[in-house]
């Protein structure tokens, strides 16, 4: 199973997931040329308790003190967070590109290993994740 199949799984250990969009999803074909894009927004609480607030927090850490392959970018622009690879990000924030989805086809043509090295970091990312979540049970 790739890690991008496991990332959801592992999020939700961590805090109940209300949405989430996983590219390249399970129908493209050559899945592991295309750098992984995940958004995904927990469920929002009626109490602002600081609980959500310090594992939003422990996520963000996590991705930003790891190092790689690829450098990787976590952001939060609202309610949803974005994981993806700051290649990617310098792609889409360029305005050259209508969708996640052409910016994901020029990486895979113009940066062939991208991809793959992009997701060899996600399944260590993942088990990160799921070792937090591990803690966060304890």
């Amino acid at each position: 199973m790739l890690a991008i199949d496991r990332i959801r799984e592992v999020l939700e250990k961590l805090a109940p997931v209300e949405w989430s969009r996983l590219l390249p999803g399970e129908g493209m074909h050559d899945r592991l040329n295309y750098p992984p894009l995940i958004v995904w927004r927990f469920k929002e609480t009626t109490t602002h308790d600081s609980d959500s607030s310090d594992i939003e927090d422990d996520i963000c850490s996590t991705i930003k003190g790891f190092k790689g392959l690829v450098a990787w970018r976590i952001e939060k622009p609202g309610r949803n967070f974005v994981l993806t690879t700051e290649k990617f990000l310098e792609l889409e924030q360029s305005g050259n590109f209508r969708s996640s989805a052409e910016v994901l086809k020029e990486l895979a043509a113009t940066h062939p290993q991208h991809g793959n090295e992009a997701h060899t970091d996600l399944a260590a990312i993942v088990d990160l994740l799921d070792r937090l979540a591990a803690e966060k049970r304890r």
